[in-house]
């Protein structure tokens, strides 16, 4: 639920609930992730080792449990691609993603927030701009290609 106030006086405040088809189906299924997860596995079927191996890192890593998740590991890995001075490689099979676990944990902390920009959690935004993107750009077909190649994500 968001709570707007216009102006500088706190007397007008509307308040709204978030469209929930961006959140589950109601059975606190995250619908986007599912959706998100069903795409990388179709890709996964037709491409390349290096493409089948970045979806296992990010989307499709077993630490991934909401779409935030997954927006956060994709992050993370491109900071991983291309900044490997800053972030470097771990070697053990365990670890989720080239990148430090602390990088990861701050963009989860930021994604996960319940503090308001503009209206909006960045939860409630990304969601909302994963969905524009693909209702809007002829050129981007899934939420997936909006994830992995849009600016912005």
């Amino acid at each position: 639920m968001y709570r707007i106030l216009i102006g500088s006086s706190p007397r007008v405040i509307f308040t709204m609930s978030p469209p929930p088809s961006l959140f589950s189906n109601g059975d606190d299924e995250d619908v986007l992730l599912r959706r998100l997860r069903e795409e990388a596995t179709d890709v996964i079927s037709s491409s390349d080792p290096a493409t089948h191996r970045v979806l296992e890192l990010t989307i499709l890593s077993p630490s991934v449990n909401s779409f935030e998740d997954a927006v956060a590991n994709v992050a993370a890995h491109r900071l991983a691609v291309f900044c490997p001075s800053a972030f470097p490689v771990q070697e053990s099979e365990e670890a989720a993603l080239p990148c430090s676990p602390y990088v990861l944990r701050l963009i989860q902390d930021a994604l996960n927030s319940s503090e308001l920009e503009a209206g909006h959690t960045m939860k409630d935004a990304i969601r909302e701009d994963a969905l524009a993107i693909v209702r809007r750009d002829p050129a981007c077909e899934t939420i997936l290609e909006a994830i992995m190649f849009m600016k912005g994500f």
